[in-house]
């Protein structure tokens, strides 16, 4: 009477693609338990790391060592289940190995890209005379090309790609590839240049004749510029090897060049008031050079007088040099007013930065 019902041992003993069903229960619940644990292990683990390889030396991404580490604990328990419980189906076992061993040696180069971060970022802490951020930031590059690269060749080998054959085809095509690459490559040795040569570093103020602001990364192929309007400027570092570039952070100085143009019927007394208004100014403003200072008229035309007015600030962010030049503005502009100077000639023109005109 009882035996259309079907016991709970035989139930546990139904196969599904070749395995029995207790079989793929257990697999389940260890790859489950794995993911369910992974966030815990993993600050466990970091707080090893902390305790011991990196107690000296401190540890800066923490989070992202977390986040990494964690990921390894689901590995290791799916690495698990087809080696205990599918290893005998060669067709399975030959189609999930290779994507396991693809994976845990991805994760390994970034498990190791963070390490090796951590430690020059300590060494560019150190030894900041000779690790700046711009050299620090080259070196990752170079090493995450390098991990990058051997990432590649051990994923291929695992899928046993030859890696030899697959190279020496695409030798074959090498003369096309260059061709076509030609502007990836000037980039690279442009971007080769700015680093080795430091002629601009991360935070300086820069400019050429197309482009001007802040320099907020370097890579090998291009950088990136904050301009004075915010925009993001992605420009390849070719554009900036082949032209002049103004480095404003290493001049110590900036200049502030403007004409003031006044009316040719103006007494020389006038001249003479403007030049000691603005001599006040230029002593009792902060981060004004006392040197090179050049108040003078510098040509008298049909219709006006040509004032020159040029001197130094030691300030050269963009920021500051904007604000100075306002406040010159103004205060010229008011003794243009005190004196009804305004019109008919009477103007005040700032006189842009020159960049040495690029031969064709």
């Amino acid at each position: 009477m009882f035996t259309a019902f079907i016991t709970i041992p035989d139930f546990f003993k139904y196969t599904f693609f070749d395995h029995s069903l207790i079989s793929w229960i257990l697999a389940v619940l260890l790859i489950v338990l794995a993911f369910s644990i992974k966030n815990s292990l993993a600050k466990f683990f970091v707080y090893i790391l902390k305790k011991t390889l990196f107690k000296h030396i401190g540890l800066k991404t923490e989070d992202k060592l977390k986040k990494t580490l964690s990921w390894i604990f689901p590995l290791l328990a799916i690495r698990l289940v087809s080696l205990l419980w599918f290893k005998t189906d060669v067709a399975f076992y030959q189609i999930i190995n290779p994507i396991l061993l693809s994976l845990t040696i991805i994760w390994l180069l970034i498990f190791s890209e963070i390490i090796i971060h951590e430690f020059i970022h300590y060494l560019s802490q150190r030894k900041s005379e000779y690790i700046n951020e711009t050299i620090y930031s080259a070196l990752m590059q170079i090493i995450r090309g390098c991990l990058i690269m051997l990432g590649i060749i051990m994923v291929l080998n695992s899928f046993n790609i030859n890696v030899a054959a697959l190279i020496t085809g695409l030798g074959i095509g090498g003369l096309a590839v260059s061709m076509a690459a030609k502007d990836i490559i000037a980039n690279l040795i442009g971007g080769f240049t700015i680093m080795t040569e430091q002629i601009f570093e991360i935070g300086d103020y820069i400019a050429n004749p197309e482009i001007e602001g802040t320099v907020e990364d370097i890579k090998f192929r291009q950088s990136k510029i904050r301009a004075g309007n915010e925009s993001l400027i992605i420009v390849p570092n070719s554009k900036l090897t082949e032209n002049y570039v103004i480095n404003y952070s290493r001049m110590g100085k900036r200049r502030v060049d403007l004409y003031v143009y006044l009316p040719l019927s103006i007494k020389n007394e006038k001249i003479e008031q403007l030049s000691e208004y603005i001599k006040d100014y230029l002593k009792q403003a902060e981060n004004i050079l006392p040197e090179s200072q050049y108040l003078s008229i510098e040509s008298i035309e049909k219709d006006f007088i040509k004032y020159y007015v040029r001197y130094y600030i030691s300030n050269t962010t963009y920021s500051f040099f904007m604000e100075e030049r306002d406040r010159i503005y103004k205060l010229i502009r008011q003794f243009l007013m005190n004196h009804h100077l305004e019109q008919p000639y009477a103007k005040i023109e700032f006189i842009p930065e020159k960049f040495p005109i690029k031969k064709e």
